[in-house]
């Protein structure tokens, strides 16, 4: 599946429905439901420069004839820390992308939401909003549905980024690609918060040691703290610990900037 670098995210573009509309929705390790607006939801996008039903895609689920209702299951309601809340309902239709196709895919339909883009949400299945309702269970979200229907043989998929000023990725379920990396492929293990009453882990969550800094022509920056970071290719930024964004600052001769609460640092 290609993805698209659009610098703040990356999008992928799927056909949805009998008459294969399509929407551009935001990749994202860091949740783990799809849904996409519908074409008379109630978008509430302050950042939004266009018109949200032309830019990216909106659903006409009454245009699909495979569309059908999940009336078992709750309102969808989700809340991403970015701020953005999404509400609508449940439903299930046949998704494509390249030359493949899932049938029964369920996904959400917003009717009103604080985002002009959908999500395609493809984290671990006990962190769907599901999950967390009154009456919780999982389902079978994208990369569960792509094995249970023998696109793939195992739950797993690749995320490759290419260079930062690259126009596009991909996303390869299934497999890894070994030609895009040098080296040996190291695993590490996803772990859960101490504090967590789940018995396995909910999100991408690994510990990461430390972090180093190395340029050609100049001393290498060395930072040896553990600390459990998420794997979210949803997310603009890093979030780190105050000390740690201290000792890069002071190491990188960064300067604070009180006028944007940025620090500065010359390239």
């Amino acid at each position: 599946l290609t993805i698209k670098n659009e610098r703040v995210f990356y999008s992928a573009l799927l056909s949805v429905g009998s008459n294969n509309q399509e929407l551009n929705l935001i990749v994202d390790t860091g949740s783990s439901d799809a849904w996409i607006p519908s074409i008379d939801a109630n978008i509430r996008a302050s950042l939004s420069l266009s018109n949200p039903c032309t830019s990216y895609g909106s659903f006409d689920h009454t245009q699909s004839t495979s569309f059908n209702f999940n009336l078992s299951a709750p309102m969808f309601y989700l809340a991403y820390l970015d701020g953005t809340t999404v509400r609508g309902f449940w439903g299930t239709d046949t998704v494509k992308f390249g030359s493949s196709s899932v049938s029964d895919f369920s996904f959400a339909v917003a009717n009103l939401t604080s985002s002009d883009m959908g999500v395609l949400g493809i984290g671990l299945a006990d962190l769907e909003s599901t999950s967390i309702s009154a009456r919780p269970y999982t389902y079978e979200n994208f990369p569960i549905r792509l094995k249970a229907t023998g696109q793939i043989q195992t739950n797993a998929y690749s995320l490759y980024l290419n260079d930062v000023t690259a126009k596009e990725g991909v996303l390869l379920f299934g497999a890894v690609d070994h030609a895009k990396y040098i080296g040996t492929l190291q695993s590490v293990p996803v772990v859960r918060l101490a504090d967590s009453y789940m018995s396995k882990p909910r999100r991408l969550l690994i510990v990461m040691h430390g972090i180093l800094f190395a340029a050609d022509d100049e001393e290498s920056i060395r930072i040896d703290k553990p600390v459990v970071a998420l794997l979210d290719s949803g997310s603009t930024f890093s979030y780190l610990p105050l000390d740690i964004i201290l000792a890069l600052a002071n190491n990188l001769k960064a300067t604070w900037n009180k006028d944007m609460s940025l620090f500065n640092v010359e390239c």
